[in-house]
């Protein structure tokens, strides 16, 4: 439920640049009455951002490049706000570049005569009559609607309440501007509950897992986005009661009754006032006899959870495979200009070699069980450090089809890891791997080698595989320490139960944290073969590969008993990085590949 609006551009597009000059001059445009605010998605496969109106714009205006177009998306139930900032955001782009707008239905568009306050009212009563039907008939209890600031959830109730303007669009506009306005900007700006997934002991799969937010005394939340919120700890035996939004529902209708504060914003979020004392007390007992005891048997996923989600996908099946592309990869071992691209990509398949072959099952427009092939390209070095697979499928009729195709560093290091986790890309040719080392971590990689080594994979083997790093970015750290001077030298003693220290004039003396030995390699999740790290490094070396010169340094991982561990890593030299040869310590955002060592 969107509307695209496209512009198309032959010429290769710094879209970074793009945002931010747009940004600029819409602001300029709309005046200082108004913020115009830039989000953008980082990191993403769909490389583009957010624009919204602070305080005024219920879903904003999503910006991107897809298949040589620039892409002005209006979601469903955005408001009037929205619909003049993407008037704005496509005229200006279409004198600056000097495209033609074209619609979904492919007919050419001048903005100012199309964005009318007639036409746009017509548009957004045509949504609104579609999402009226889309929730009369919905399966589940409640559909959510990412915004600016916060999802809004319709269900049932709001449902009755819309059907009431069913023959009146204009009131049935109205009645969705009112119920996202204030669920944006009305209610108060409280947090959400911490939150973390959980799921049974006896099953390993990810959607058994169950998001619980964690609730505790003194605090002013707002509900959302969760199966069971917990509630504790329980003073009598140190359990923490596990209840839904059933049970919340009905507990903090009668805790609140007398308090102004509390509200059902919308048919899921709840504005939660602060509880303390007698009061928490009597909300603990409640919850506990509401207390979900079939999943008290659980232990922490083994992921991490974005605690306050800003989804601007239409639904989660799209989410399911967005990082399942090498889009953002091909960046870090060539110019990302479509000539670049083009060029390597024909030379990989033109030039390189066969590197295996197997049959296996594989999604390809179709599920089909056939011969797959591995080319492997090196740029006419049989030592090349950093090399391009491609994957080569045979169809049902016998015909040879491209698959896909990434780059991969073959120079690695050698790490035993025992697989925790197989997710299985939807192409069933490729996978990420997650794997438990010695020191009972876990590391997460792009498996390069997954259609030719998948029969030898299962849950619980340990494996030797082959890790390089690729970055997409790395530089010198801009700070090598941080200092807590004054009455923050003193918070931070206090929570330490030590008493600060004074110089001989009296003065609290600083306490300095210096950074400059530090080595972290932390994985978020999102995409789970990504890495944000920093490490001290001996050495850089320039290596020469594909066609471009690129820095290679070394990640530490792992700091063994014996000695360390380390991955070698390579980025793309640019100007940014010139003078990285000289770095003591480097930090970034890297890529991890990987394939099993036979």
């Amino acid at each position: 439920m969107s509307r695209c609006y496209y512009l198309d551009h032959k010429g290769s597009i710094d879209l970074d640049a793009v945002l931010k000059i747009a940004q600029k001059m819409v602001q300029e445009i709309i005046n200082e009455s108004f913020t115009v605010q830039l989000e953008k998605y980082q990191p993403s496969d769909e490389e583009g951002g957010c624009f919204y109106i602070e305080g005024q714009s219920a879903r904003g205006v999503q910006f991107f490049y897809e298949d040589k177009n620039i892409v002005v998306k209006i979601n469903a139930l955005s408001n009037y706000a929205d619909y003049i900032l993407a008037k704005i955001i496509l005229l200006m782009l279409s004198i600056a570049l000097e495209e033609e707008i074209i619609d979904e239905e492919d007919f050419h568009i001048e903005a100012d005569e199309y964005f009318t306050d007639e036409n746009i009212q017509k548009l957004r009563e045509d949504e609104a009559k579609t999402v009226l039907t889309v929730l009369k008939t919905a399966v589940k209890d409640t559909l959510q609607f990412p915004c600016v600031v916060r999802k809004v959830y319709f269900g049932k109730k709001l449902t009755q309440k819309l059907e009431k303007y069913e023959n009146n669009p204009k009131m049935l506009v109205k009645t969705f501007d009112s119920i996202i306005h204030h669920v944006q900007y009305e209610i108060p700006d409280y947090n959400m509950p911490g939150a973390m997934l959980i799921r049974p002991k006896n099953s390993e799969d990810k959607k058994d897992a169950k998001k619980v937010r964690m609730m505790f005394e003194g605090n002013s939340y707002i509900l959302q986005d969760y199966d069971y919120l917990s509630i504790g700890p329980d003073e009598k035996n140190g359990d923490f009661p596990l209840i839904d939004f059933a049970d919340v529902s009905e507990i903090a209708a009668k805790i609140f009754s007398k308090n102004p504060e509390f509200e059902f914003a919308d048919d899921f979020t709840i504005v939660f006032p602060k509880l303390e004392g007698d009061s928490w007390k009597k909300f603990v007992d409640m919850a506990r006899e509401k207390h979900h005891k079939e999943i008290v048997d659980i232990k922490p996923a083994a992921e991490t959870v974005d605690l306050t989600p800003d989804d601007n996908s239409e639904n989660e099946k799209e989410d399911e495979h967005s990082n399942q592309c090498h889009g953002s990869h091909w960046g870090c071992v060539a110019e990302t200009t479509e000539k670049a691209l083009h060029e390597l990509l024909v030379a990989s398949l033109e030039e390189g070699s066969l590197y295996g072959e197997t049959e296996c099952d594989y999604n390809v427009e179709e599920k089909f069980h056939g011969k797959t092939a591995v080319l492997e390209f090196d740029g006419k070095n049989p030592d090349s450090a950093i090399v391009i697979r491609s994957l080569i499928v045979e169809t049902k009729d016998g015909t040879k089809q491209f698959a896909s195709a990434y780059p991969v560093v073959k120079g690695g290091t050698v790490i035993s890891l025992k697989i925790e986790e197989i997710e299985e890309w939807e192409n069933r040719l490729e996978a990420w791997i997650t794997g438990e080392l010695a020191d009972g971590r876990l590391l997460t990689f792009f498996d390069a080698d997954y259609a030719l080594n998948k029969n030898n994979y299962e849950n619980g083997k340990t494996l030797d595989f082959m890790i390089g790093a690729l970055a997409y970015f790395a530089g010198e750290p801009e700070t090598k320490g941080f200092t807590f001077e004054g009455q923050k030298a003193i918070d931070f003693k206090a929570k330490m139960r030590e008493e600060p220290e004074y110089d001989e004039n009296g003065n609290v003396k600083p306490i300095h944290f210096s950074t400059e030995n530090l080595c972290a390699l932390l994985q978020t999740g999102n995409p789970p073969d990504d890495a944000e790290f920093i490490s001290t490094v001996e050495d850089v070396k320039t290596v020469e590969t594909l066609g471009n010169s690129f820095w290679k340094f070394h990640i530490l991982y792992r700091d063994g008993e014996d000695n360390e561990e380390k991955i070698p890593a390579y980025v793309l030299k640019t100007k940014e990085n010139r003078s990285l040869d000289k770095a003591a310590q480097i930090q970034g955002v890297v890529w991890l590949t990987g394939y099993m060592v036979k």
